[in-house]
Order: C-alpha cells, then structure tokens, then sequence
C-alpha cells in the first residue's frame, strides 16, 4: 500500500471514530476538534504523499500547506483546525458546539481540496 493510500485509509478511520463516536456531544468537544484536526493531517499526507514527501512534525506540514499550490483554497482552514486542537489539547481551552462546527467546516474544505487532488493520477 502507497504511502498516499495508507494516510487516507487513516483519514477514513479517524473520520468514522469522529462521526460514530465523539461527533456531536459537546462533553466531548475537545476530542472531537483534536479527531477533526486528525482527519485534516492525514488529508494533507496523502497530498504531500503524492509529491513524495512524508513531514512528521506540524511545524514543518504547516509551512508546506502554506507554500504548495494544491492547498491554496484551504490552507486558512488548515491552519484553523490546526490553532483550535492546540488549544483544546494544550491550552485547556473549553472548546464548544461551535467550535466542532466550525472544525466540521474547515474539514469540509480541506476535504474537497485534498481528495479532488489524491484521486487524479500521480503527475
């Protein structure tokens, strides 16, 4: 299995956790935006898979999010759920039914974005 495929086989998981599990119960809104974020990093390796690079720190993706063509039209909703699992996860922010909808949002963008971009044939 390509590299590319293995990111989005757990992009796929983590969503079906997100949506069966977590989804919708604010109790848990901190799980579900950090599941969403989740979602959104294994969206982003299938891209950079498909360009022959594997990043592994968040630093060194976002920069690349921010430079490559193929996430133009998503990289402000990447860096959103990017900022709102930081908080969630290491800032104890209370996060809300708002903020799991506006991840919910950004996912929807980056998904449009980076499945349309993993489905074409390698170039």
């Amino acid at each position: 299995m390509s590299a590319r495929e293995k990111h989005l086989q757990q992009y796929r998981h983590n969503k079906s956790f997100l949506t069966e599990v977590i989804a919708n119960n604010e109790e848990y809104a901190d799980w579900s935006v950090t599941a969403i974020f989740y979602c959104g990093v294994h969206l982003v390796e299938s891209v950079l898979a498909k360009h022959g690079q594997d990043i592994e720190r968040h630093f060194i993706r976002n920069k690349a999010v921010n430079s490559l063509d193929d996430f133009k039209s998503c990289a402000k909703e990447y860096q959103t759920l990017y900022d709102k699992s930081i908080a969630a996860r290491y800032h104890c922010v209370k996060m809300k039914q708002k903020h799991i909808n506006l991840c919910v949002d950004c996912l929807s963008k980056i998904e449009e974005v980076a499945l349309d971009v993993s489905e074409n044939p390698e170039t």
